[in-house]
């Protein structure tokens, strides 16, 4: 059984539908403040002025699409619960299921404010015990869908009503603010030694992975540094900077800058870190 759309390539199945409405514990939390923005948008029909009890249509992103049939593959739609791995005599290993474990942690500057999001692997098993794995990005972070709302008067009760024309933007809304403690907190589905950390800019969409001394020093400064002693490398030493840019010009990784007195095709200076 399918639910239809207005769009046939996005059908979706009716089970995939209750795994997500099942399961004890969902990875992927705001895909249903996402579907909550079209549920008030419904569409007035043009002759009567009365609500069809149709909403307009919610285009559905392959990574929902993906993630359910994650879902389907992992969950016991009876129970909600996560499958188990099996040792070789087929019996579920207690402890075992499904679990986010985290590869990128990445710190994004929205105008004055920063937020984090992450990446990283869906690790569960079968019914049978096999692993299943899904690649998944930003789960603290949602699209907001905005919708143009007119004021019109209704000619058969003489009454003004809002009537919905149709989506005017949409915008990313993160949900996971900044902080020390919510570092800490993802770093505990990573591997520390393991797990890149980047900053960004959400404005020019420049990322900067902060790399240092060890896998420790990199997250300390990740966590107690401002966003703008991150983003020009203060923590590298000057020296440092100019070995890693020669290094670059050498490998062509990078154009070659050139002392303002000397005539060359450019006098802009750009750093590796």
């Amino acid at each position: 059984m399918k639910i239809k759309t207005n769009d046939p390539n996005l059908e979706q199945n009716s089970e995939t539908v209750r795994a997500r409405d099942k399961i004890v514990e969902d990875f992927m939390p705001y895909w249903s403040k996402e579907e909550d923005c079209f549920k008030a948008a419904i569409i007035t029909g043009p002759d009567t002025k009365k609500p069809t009890g149709q909403t307009f249509t919610r285009p559905i992103p392959s990574t929902q699409t993906a993630y359910e049939n994650w879902l389907n593959s992992v969950v016991n739609p009876s129970t909600g619960q996560y499958y188990m791995q099996r040792n070789e005599e087929g019996i579920p290993i207690k402890g075992t299921g499904a679990k986010y474990v985290i590869k990128v942690i990445t710190r994004i500057k929205v105008d004055k404010n920063e937020f984090l999001v992450s990446k990283g692997r869906l690790e569960g098993f079968s019914a049978s015990g096999e692993p299943e794995n899904r690649w998944v990005k930003n789960p603290e972070s949602w699209v907001k869908t905005n919708f143009i709302w007119k004021r019109i008067i209704n000619d058969r009760t003489q009454s003004y009503q809002q009537v919905c024309q149709g989506v005017r933007s949409v915008e990313t809304v993160y949900e996971l603010p900044f902080s020390a403690e919510a570092v800490d907190k993802l770093m505990l589905q990573a591997d520390p030694e393991n797990v890149e950390l980047n900053i960004k800019d959400a404005k020019t969409e420049e990322v900067r992975e902060v790399k240092w001394s060890s896998p420790k020093e990199s997250l300390k400064l990740f966590k107690e540094k401002s966003f703008e002693y991150l983003s020009q490398a203060d923590y590298i030493p000057a020296p440092v900077k100019a070995e890693l840019r020669a290094k670059a010009e050498q490998q062509g990784l990078i154009n070659k800058s050139y002392s303002p007195t000397i005539t060359g095709p450019s006098t802009r200076t750009e750093y590796l870190a």
